[in-house]
């Protein structure tokens, strides 16, 4: 068996394709904080997208903030006050309407409830030009009240929530197409 030796013009104008395409993905990962695209997928669909938020705050696993059972949320997790102190798990509520809940869909006649992007148990990643201590990602565990749209609530320990955040209103849900889920 004989092998061509391969066409050197040809060879480095398909290295140089590669060597763009490489540069054109990594410009748009660090534009859109979209971790999926910091190596090259040629499955995902481009281009990476957000959702801003109405509303951003903080919240206590108290039972003024929450229900007779603060410790528990609304996906039935359990909330160890020791890791939450210190900073090891990162979980937030959202609003009913950013929530995919087909049990809890029946439960309510405003029918924006519980047919959002995503699920209990999603990693959503954040991002804030303004509160640059809440990027990056957490866990979906928890919603609001039903009072809320496109709303977010992350949770703090009551002694470790510094800088305070009161109430935010540039913090986004970053995500790539293959991240949000696209129900109707």
């Amino acid at each position: 068996m004989t092998f061509k030796k391969p066409d050197s013009t040809k060879f480095m104008v398909f290295c140089i394709v590669i060597v763009l395409m490489l540069l054109y993905h990594k410009q748009r990962s660090s534009e859109t904080l979209c971790p999926a695209l910091n190596h090259v997928d040629l499955q995902m669909s481009y281009p990476c997208g957000e959702i801003l938020l109405g509303r951003a705050t903080t919240y206590n696993c108290t039972s003024a903030q929450c229900d007779s059972n603060p410790f528990s949320t609304a996906d039935g997790s359990i909330i160890d006050p020791q890791k939450l102190k210190n900073k090891e798990i990162r979980w937030v509520a959202l609003s009913r309407d950013l929530i995919w809940n087909e049990e809890r869909q029946g439960l309510f006649s405003d029918t924006t409830h519980w047919r959002g992007d995503f699920t209990f148990g999603d990693t959503i990643t954040v991002y804030s030009k303004k509160f640059p201590h809440l990027d990056g990602e957490w866990v979906v565990h928890d919603c609001m009240s039903p009072d809320y749209k496109m709303s977010i609530d992350f949770l703090m320990d009551p002694e470790n929530n510094y800088p305070k955040l009161g109430v935010g209103t540039d913090v986004k849900i970053v995500f790539c197409a293959g991240d949000k889920r696209n129900r109707n």
